[in-house]
This record gives structure tokens, C-alpha cells and sequence, in this order.
């Protein structure tokens, strides 16, 4: 009796202070609302993922100390068939290369067509003699003033017409069959394909639809240069977070028209009147608001996730409204009064609300245990766009309902609807009172089946492989991977001292790695100094067979050469100071856990070769990614054990009893394991 008086006094007390309320909560909506309109949307997959800001600033300090990171990168790949090796194909790369230069964040751009090869005047005897004064003064470590002239692999007297003649072809072709480390790296393994490797400054600072704006700009530039006459595929972390975006558009301006226009007409066919639409479409809008703009103020951003909070807020908030009205007009339909029908509505389903919106509160609140600031944003987003439906379901539809009768329209549900709601609920219950024993076989036989398929299950953090099969992404995953061994990298930075780094036992150190990770493990290839030095010395000195510096003298020498022949090949794998060396494993892995431990066998392998006066760390967001998904996977554990407990806990409190609790709880299973 008591629990009546009081909540017959607070629903008295919502309805004396209607304008009041409407006031706070129309406040409470504009702030949120000026919270999301002034956020800005975060796209970087790794600060997402990465918990420790601190982690996530170093990983960021040693991108900033080389180019060609392949975080930064823009991987397209052009499909020429037969057409490739034309002067005017390459001639239309080159041009459409310096395009893309002009666009605004670009940083560099590499193509086959623009690779810098020393002429040497092969077979000349000035050649011969220019070559080995070169060698000379390298083991010396030095590098003459004069160079030889510094030719591209297109030279720029071709014509900008016609096909290349036999000889130029059976030349060309004979360079890029050879281990040289760069062309090889852009010509697909069928030999009808290049990768074009686009910069971009800056990535983690460019704001998500300038990165979707710069994709589609230069996929216009390279359509307009009539590059990749059969296919173009982009590939790249750049690219990922694009795709997010568009699939952030899709939920918003797609699948959340659909599913309330579903729920519209749903409540349409039930009610038969426009009135329960509106205050669903209040009540859903503004928890959307107040969820997401509490998440927005506590964070500072939002995330590609947070976008799923509207549609899961809004199916959650129906629900509770629609109890709240059903049970209105059922009892209205009973013969009792306006008033008599609200106050007993408020009595009975209030707390039932409460008790259905708790428990979904407590498993959203749940992934705030997670350590991954996207899925806590996420987590509390939702839980408070779910309490604030509670609240306002509560609040809003006694109020709603009261003035509609105030109107002269008092809201009924349609007879017809009603019984048969009714009969399909007395039908179900028939069943299992007749036939307990099946039912509950059949529920156990179930949770079983599931649970046995639920503890196969492998969880694999692959964002490339979450597109559909025919999705532009997972098409041009496969190609890299068939044609350039992989678009995913594992990179190691190597610190220490110059005269350390840059010995000859370090270079065979690091080629000794290269080939027996290539041999041994998923990577398909390793681009070093160690493997560039090796390529110059190739074609610089043909006496040295093993492509080893012959001492730190010789090393300092050949870098400082490529330093002028190459600075951005330089910069990609040594700093300036030459304190620094970086090393890039391409792997055919696109899973985040499988790269976070090739990561860790590639780093147990370096550990094993190189002297221990050199400092090896990871470098790259995969390892990031990776760590995180690992520490997300045990949080979500941890945090569904705490949320079941709490909510058996509740439900005991709810029902008064434990063993309904019991009984309750498990029905709930079945849809999670299934």
C-alpha cells in the first residue's frame, strides 16, 4: 500500500509540474545537441583501438622520424593487362603522379615510373672507370662531389608516344627481374600491375571527411590519366578508415531510416493513430541526443561505434513505451477512467520498465570495464541513452497521455489488435503449460547446441575481411595479396649507436633475418638499408658477392650516397642522424591478432641476431591494434561476468525470489549463444 501511495504522489507530481519538466528536458536536449553538433568525429583506427594515450603518442613519435610510413600510405594498385609497358602508359603515371602531388596533404608520390637508377654507361669503358673510382672513394667513406647523372627508370627523352622498342622492352624487363628492392616492390608478380605508394602528412591529423574527399579525388586523377585500365584497388589504413566513414553514413542515412520507419509502422498497425508515433519519435530523438552527447562531453570525440547507439537506443526505448500505452488502453478498454487507467498504468508497468531498462543499462555500463576508449564510449553512450528512455518514458508518457485526454483524445489500442496480441500470448502459454517436459528439453537442447557452437567460435579482429565479399575493400585485399605479397606490414625499429648500426656485422646480421623470416614465416618479403646497400652494391661492385659494406667507413659511404642519389628511400630506413634504422616486414596477414604475433616472432628473431647494444621496438599501429584487441577480449569477459552477476542480483530483488531469478535469467542465453 505504501509503494502505491508513493508512486500515486510522484505521478501526481509529474503531471502538476508538466511545463516545468518539458522546460529542463527541452534545456538538457539543446546542450546536448550543442555538444554533438560542435565534437568531431575520430577515425584513426589505432587511437580508437589504443587505450594508453601515452603508447599511443610513441608509437606516433617514431612515424614522425621516417617517410614512407605505411600508416601513412595510400596503397593503390593499378591493373594494366598487356598495356603496362608502353612509353605513354608510363608517361600518364608519371603525369598523373604529379596530379596527386598537388592535392593538399599529400607528402610524396612513388611510382615505377620515377625510380632514380645511377647511369654508369654500361659497357663503356668510361663507365667502368667512373665505377670503380665511385667504389674507391665509397670504402673510404666517402662520396665524390661529381655523381654520375642520376637517370629514371622512363627516361625523359621517350617520346610521350608510341610503345618502347624491343631492345628498351628486353632491357627494362631484365632490370626488374633483378633484385632490386624497390621495383620489385611495385610491379605485381604477374607482371601486368604496379603499386603506386601515395604519402599522405600528417594522416592521424586530417579529419575524416577530408581523407573520404581524398580518395575520391584521386581516383578521379588517376580515371582521368587513364591509369589501371582494367581495375584500380586501394588498400591502406587511410583506406580503412574511409570505409568506416562510408559504412558510418550507411547506419545513419539507411539503416536508421529503415528501422524506424519499421517501428513506425509497426506501432501504426497496433495503435492505429499517428499520436504513440510522435512520442516514440520524441522520446527515442531525445535519448539519442542526451546518450551521445554524455559520451561526446566525456571523451571529447566520437567514434566510428558510437554511431550504432541511435538505432539500438531508439528499438530499446519503443519497447518500454509501448508497454506504457498497451497497458493504458487496456485498461481503459476494461470500462475504468482516464484518471483510475493512468494511475494504475504508472503503478504497475513503472517498475517493470525500470526493471527491463536496469538490466540493459547494467550490460552497456558493463563495457565501461573494457580497456578500449571506443567501446567505453560507446558502452556508457548507450547505457545513458537507454536510462534517459527510461526517464523519459516514464516521465513523458504520463504527461502525453494526460493531454491527449485533455484534448478530447484519449488514446485507445485498436480492439481487433489487442485480442489477437492476447490470443498468440495465452496460445504460447497453453503450450508449455501442456507440455512442460518438451519445452524444457527443447530449451536445454538449445542453450547446448549453442553454447558447444558459441566455445568454436575463434575471435579474429579483421576489419578488411568484415566487408561482403564483392565490397571494393575485401577485392582489393585479395589482390595485394595475390600480386604484392600483402598490403599489411610489421615494422621494427633498430636503435643504437652509428658505428653499431651501421657495422658490417649488423648489415649480415639483418640480411641473415631477412632470409630466414622469408623462409620461415608468413612474411613475403623484408625492405631494409640493409637489402638497399645490398642492391647498390649488386650494380656498384661486382667483386663483393655477399652485398655486405666492408666496414663502417664503407657503410657510412653507400648511405650517404643514397642519401643523394635517393633521400626519400634514405628517410624511409634511416634517420639523419643515422641513429635509427627501420625495418618493414610485408605479410600476407590482415588479422590484428595474428599480426600482433608475427610481430612478436619477428621482434624474438631480431633479439636472437642482433647485438644486444641495439634497441629493437615495434613500430606501427598493427602492434597497437593488435595489444588492444587482446586486453578488448579479455575486458569483455571480464566485464559480461560482472553484468550477469548484477543482473541476477536485480532480477532476485525484482521477483523477491533467487529462483526465479534462476529461472529467468538462463531463457536469456539462447539468443546470445545463437
Amino acid at each position: 500500500m505504501r509503494s502505491n501511495a508513493l508512486t500515486d504522489r510522484i505521478l501526481e507530481l509529474i503531471l502538476k509540474s508538466r511545463w516545468w519538466i518539458l522546460v529542463v528536458v527541452f534545456s538538457v536536449t539543446i546542450f546536448a545537441i550543442r555538444t554533438v553538433a560542435s565534437t568531431e568525429f575520430t577515425a584513426s583506427l589505432a587511437k580508437s583501438f589504443v587505450d594508453n594515450p601515452e603508447e599511443y603518442e610513441s608509437a606516433i613519435g617514431l612515424e614522425d622520424r621516417f617517410d614512407g610510413n605505411p600508416d601513412s600510405l595510400i596503397y593503390v594498385g593499378a591493373d594494366e593487362g598487356d598495356g603496362l609497358w608502353h612509353a605513354s602508359k608510363l608517361l600518364s603515371l608519371r603525369h598523373a603522379a604529379e596530379d596527386i602531388l598537388k592535392l593538399p596533404s599529400i607528402k610524396s608520390v612513388t611510382t615505377i615510373a620515377d625510380l632514380p637508377v645511377l647511369d654508369f654507361q654500361l659497357g663503356s669503358l668510361a663507365g667502368t672507370i667512373q665505377r670503380s673510382a665511385l667504389n674507391a672513394k665509397l670504402k673510404q667513406g666517402d662520396v665524390p662531389d661529381q655523381l654520375p647523372s642520376i637517370e629514371m627508370i622512363l627516361p625523359k627523352r621517350i617520346s610521350d608516344r608510341g610503345e618502347w622498342s624491343d631492345a628498351q622492352l628486353d632491357q627494362l624487363t631484365d632490370w626488374l627481374s633483378k633484385r632490386r628492392v624497390f621495383a620489385e616492390r611495385l610491379t605485381s608478380h604477374d607482371r601486368k600491375g604496379h603499386l603506386m605508394l601515395i604519402e599522405v602528412a600528417a594522416p592521424h591529423e586530417i579529419k575524416p571527411q577530408e581523407q573520404y574527399r581524398l580518395l575520391s579525388e584521386i581516383r578521379e586523377i588517376l580515371e582521368r590519366r587513364e591509369i589501371g585500365a582494367r581495375e584500380l584497388y586501394f588498400s591502406g589504413l587511410l583506406t580503412l578508415q574511409a570505409a568506416s566513414i562510408e559504412q558510418v553514413n550507411v547506419t545513419l542515412f539507411t539503416l536508421l531510416p529503415i528501422g524506424a520507419s519499421a517501428i513506425a509502422i509497426m506501432v501504426l498497425l497496433l495503435f492505429r493513430r499517428l499520436e504513440p508515433i510522435i512520442i516514440i519519435a520524441i522520446v527515442a530523438t531525445v535519448s539519442v541526443l542526451w546518450g551521445v552527447g554524455f559520451g561526446d562531453w566525456l571523451y571529447g570525440s566520437f567514434s566510428v561505434l558510437t554511431m550504432a547507439v541511435p538505432l539500438m537506443v531508439v528499438v530499446i526505448s519503443t519497447g518500454d513505451i509501448i508497454h506504457l500505452i498497451s497497458a493504458y488502453s487496456a485498461d481503459l478498454n476494461k470500462g475504468c477512467a482516464h484518471k483510475v487507467a493512468l494511475r494504475k498504468t504508472f503503478r504497475e508497468m513503472s517498475s517493470a520498465c525500470m526493471l527491463t531498462s536496469l538490466t540493459t543499462f547494467i550490460g552497456f555500463a558493463s563495457l565501461g570495464l573494457v580497456p578500449s576508449q571506443t567501446i567505453r564510449q560507446f558502452g556508457i553512450s548507450a547505457a545513458v541513452g537507454v536510462a534517459s528512455a527510461l526517464i523519459l518514458s516514464v516521465i513523458l508518457v504520463p504527461i502525453f497521455l494526460d493531454l491527449l485526454d485533455t484534448l478530447g483524445r484519449t488514446l485507445r489500442v485498436c480492439g481487433s489488435e489487442s485480442r489477437r496480441t492476447l490470443r498468440f500470448a495465452v496460445g504460447a502459454m497453453r503450450i508449455g503449460l501442456r507440455a512442460p517436459i518438451l519445452i524444457t528439453c527443447l530449451f536445454a537442447g538449445m542453450l547446448v547446441l549453442g553454447l558447444f557452437y558459441s566455445s568454436r567460435l575463434s575471435l579474429d579482429p579483421d576489419i578488411n575481411h568484415r566487408f561482403r565479399k564483392y565490397h571494393p575493400i575485401a577485392q582489393s585485399t585479395d589482390y595485394f595479396i595475390q600480386q604484392f605479397g600483402g598490403v599489411n606490414s610489421v615494422e621494427l625499429v633498430l636503435s643504437g649507436a652509428p658505428k653499431v648500426l651501421l657495422a658490417d656485422e649488423t648489415f649480415r646480421n639483418i640480411l641473415s633475418l631477412t632470409s630466414t623470416l622469408c623462409r620461415d614465416s608468413n612474411v613475403t618479403r623484408i625492405d631494409s638499408l640493409a637489402a638497399f646497400i645490398a642492391s647498390m652494391l649488386e650494380s656498384l661492385d661486382y667483386a663483393n658477392e655477399d652485398g655486405i659494406p666492408q666496414s663502417f667507413a664503407h657503410a657510412s659511404g653507400l648511405v650517404n650516397l643514397l642519401e643523394q642519389v635517393d633521400p626519400r628511400v634514405a628517410s624511409t630506413f634511416i634517420t639523419s642522424d643515422h641513429k635509427a634504422l627501420r625495418i618493414v616486414a610485408q605479410v600476407r596477414a590482415t588479422s590484428y591478432l595474428e599480426l600482433r604475433q608475427l610481430s612478436s616472432e619477428v621482434i624474438a628473431r631480431a633479439r636472437s641476431v642482433l647485438p644486444q647494444s641495439i634497441t629493437i621496438r615495434e613500430k606501427g599501429s598493427a602492434p597497437l591494434i593488435g595489444k588492444a584487441v587482446r586486453e578488448i577480449i579479455l575486458g569483455h569477459l571480464y566485464g559480461f561476468g560482472v553484468s550477469f552477476m548484477m543482473i541476477v542480483i536485480l532480477i532476485s530483488i525484482g521477483l523477491r525470489s533467487f529462483r526465479l531469478a534462476l529461472v529467468a535469467v538462463p531463457t536469456n542465453l539462447i539468443p546470445l549463444t545463437s
